[in-house]
């Protein structure tokens, strides 16, 4: 590669050493191990091509939540690999920053830390960010309006990027798809999908999958939603797939994001829950739009509403929008 088109930082999160320790019938310390070894050879590669900074993400909020034993496995393995690796890296002329919150690391953990640190800290070769206790529902706790409109790949609106962050956009799609396609609740699953390339995907009764896949941009869901049948030409950027490389998938984090759960528990409950929901929704989005409650309310405030609504089973639709006016007035008063 052309040193003008190098990136100048490399992100990576350290994912599947367990599935492939597994796989393999091996421990998972030794899957751990050897994600570290091939952590290095990347390290070591990108210092020596001119890349100015790799970004480790090492280990998560999530991750106190697997057994004591193999917490402190992994927290062992960092800790010799920090006193090993720091001699290396500093003839190597590496830089290693480890950042995130430290707590809950012991005083041994943390002298090797700063141990490792202190030795590279003059070496002017690559920066080698290693990211301790990232995510999770803890980082969410206090997040701000700018931080959740900065969607990585959409360009939206404000309320459907706020949808986007708490993913009550994938709760509403779940309920558009059930009523659209006739299908029950539990034939519907959510997958969450970094890259943004495949927005849908149908499984058929043989096994096969058909997937409707293009680059995340608006405008073409909103031309063919103008034009259907017809498929228009257009000059939006076409999908390479070469470019993209990698597609990957992961189940959504029910309760670091409940609004998801609560979608599909009122499609369960039936009559006008969903309704009220989306009401709810879009007055505690406004709220949160501006600074009257704080990201975390707006499931909390949607949950009280439909715990204190009384469901109507086969509304006609001026109770329908009865129900409407009653959700926004109700979550109204709840947030004054």
């Amino acid at each position: 590669m052309e040193q003008e088109n190098l990136p100048k930082h490399i992100a990576i999160i350290m994912d599947g050493n367990r599935r492939w320790a597994k796989n393999k019938g091996l421990p998972i310390s030794l899957g751990h191990k050897e994600g570290a070894k091939t952590l290095e050879k990347i390290v070591r590669y990108a210092n020596k091509i001119g890349i100015k900074y790799i970004t480790v993400y090492a280990f998560s909020t999530e991750n106190w939540k697997r057994t004591e034993e193999e917490v402190s496995a992994l927290m062992n393995l960092f800790q010799s690999y920090l006193d090993d690796y720091s001699k290396r890296a500093d003839s190597e002329n590496i830089k290693v920053k480890i950042i995130g919150n430290r707590q809950g690391l012991s005083e041994k953990m943390q002298k090797s830390i700063e141990k490792c640190m202190e030795r590279t800290k003059n070496n002017t070769g690559i920066v080698f960010n290693i990211a301790l206790n990232y995510g999770g529902r803890e980082e969410l706790l206090n997040v701000t309006k700018n931080e959740a409109l900065k969607h990585p790949n959409w360009s939206m609106g404000r309320k459907i990027s706020i949808d986007s962050s708490t993913l009550m956009n994938k709760g509403l799609e779940v309920i558009e798809a059930k009523w659209l396609f006739d299908v029950e609740v539990d034939q519907i699953d959510v997958v969450v999908h970094p890259q943004s390339i495949i927005h849908s995907m149908v499984q058929f009764n043989d096994s096969s999958v058909i997937a409707q896949l293009g680059c995340p941009d608006m405008r073409l869901p909103i031309q063919y939603a103008l034009t259907y049948p017809e498929r228009l030409e257009n000059g939006f950027e076409r999908l390479d797939l070469t470019k993209i490389a990698t597609l990957t998938f992961e189940e959504p984090d029910l309760e670091t994001f409940p609004c998801l759960q609560l979608a599909y528990e009122t499609l369960k409950m039936g009559g006008t829950y969903s309704a009220v929901l989306n009401s709810a929704n879009e007055v505690l989005v406004e709220a949160f739009l501006e600074d009257k409650i704080g990201f975390y309310d707006i499931p909390k405030y949607i949950k009280e509403t439909l715990d204190a609504h009384k469901s109507i089973e086969e509304p006609t639709l001026e109770e329908i929008l009865e129900v409407d006016r009653w959700t926004r007035e109700y979550v109204k008063n709840l947030i004054k």
